[in-house]
């Protein structure tokens, strides 16, 4: 802990010399892995007793127990999101949509399952009780592989910083658009708690970042907090202001999350593997042409010229009317050029697209 001296009596000359005992804040990456090995068991646990909660068809808790079963699954969302995609979108809380098996030569469709098909069933006026049993049994299960799994992930800086950043485009997409909580109206209070969670471990690079920047570390932290605090202070739905959040905090704390892996010269994914991203790890804006690679599904590079890599990115994030205003906002802050019904000409076509390529 930051201020703590740590005194062995009689090995201390020994202690004084250990880079382990010299450093006495807890490493971000051990406390990252630890963080997540506690979340997983608090959600594993938590699916374990909602199961209980089905199985007695006791209506009268259902919904709260609910609620704590989706806010730890927010706790660890952005690194289970981030270490498992293929898992958290087949099992934990992918589009409670019907979805082809991947990787099969035959066509195969999957059932959805997870959180989001739960919410359906748990938000309604006609339980399905034996329905919602059978998918909480396969929530339960899969969270209790988790629990093995999440003791052997080899978190780094790198991959911390990674994910904290599509957590803010998952927050941005999905969160506050209300797009992965179907049933209830909890998307801006479960979004206060999946971006906390991310700032609470991007926040403990603060201490490296003051060393090297005093005036961006404050900056950092105080824009951190302000977005937790935004989504805390402004939990309904219906009327939180998007825009505001969007400009005054997600795309400025895209841009700083950027700048701060600089700083401290921490890799890029890019500098390690060879393989095709879907998200472009060093793009500033969370608007940039560049940021995601539509391709990357095909399993095909893209060749298409800037302009249009620039349309089909638009393309997607229009998808949402909900983020409309948004993308207004942003373009006109940065002096970008729209015309005027592109609005209305993407409004109709391919929604939830981002959210879809943000799971698989």
């Amino acid at each position: 802990m930051k201020g703590k001296w740590i005194a062995y009596l009689g090995v201390a000359s020994v202690l004084s010399i250990t880079p382990a005992f010299q450093n006495m804040e807890k490493n971000p990456v051990e406390w990252v892995a630890s963080s997540y090995e506690l979340g997983i068991d608090d959600f594993a646990s938590k699916a374990a007793s909602f199961t209980e909660v089905v199985r007695m068809k006791d209506s009268v808790s259902l919904q709260s127990d609910f609620v704590e079963l989706r806010n730890a699954f927010k706790r660890v969302e952005y690194l289970l999101a981030y270490a498992d995609p293929e898992w958290h979108a087949n099992f934990i809380n992918g589009a409670p949509l019907p979805h082809l098996e991947p990787k099969t030569s035959g066509i195969v469709v999957l059932e959805p399952e997870g959180l989001q098909r739960m919410e359906e069933l748990v938000y309604t006026d006609e339980m399905e009780w034996s329905v919602l049993l059978e998918k909480s049994k396969v929530l339960r299960d899969q969270t209790a592989q988790l629990k093995t799994f999440a003791r052997h992930h080899n978190f780094d800086d790198r991959k911390i910083f990674e994910a904290v950043r599509l957590e803010l485009i998952r927050t941005l997409a999905q969160g506050v658009t209300g797009f992965d909580t179907p049933g209830s109206d909890l998307a801006i209070a479960e979004s206060a708690i999946a971006l906390g969670a991310a700032r609470d471990a991007i926040l403990l690079y603060d201490d490296q970042l003051e060393k090297k920047d005093a005036a961006f570390a404050s900056e950092f932290v105080e824009k951190w907090n302000g977005a937790v605090s935004f989504l805390e202070d402004n939990p309904d739905f219906d009327s939180f202001d998007r825009a505001t959040f969007t400009v005054d905090y997600i795309e400025p704390l895209f841009q700083m999350t950027l700048t701060a892996q600089s700083i401290l010269y921490i890799e890029f994914s890019d500098e390690t593997s060879a393989g095709v991203e879907s998200v472009n790890t060093r793009s500033k804006h969370i608007f940039s042409a560049d940021l995601i690679n539509p391709f990357f599904f095909t399993e095909k590079v893209s060749t298409l010229p800037r302009r249009l890599h620039w349309v089909s990115n638009c393309f997607l994030i229009l998808s949402y009317p909900k983020m409309c205003s948004v993308v207004v906002r942003v373009v006109t802050d940065q002096n970008w050029r729209l015309p005027m019904d592109f609005q209305r000409v993407f409004h109709s076509i391919l929604m939830g697209r981002l959210n879809e390529m943000l799971q698989l």
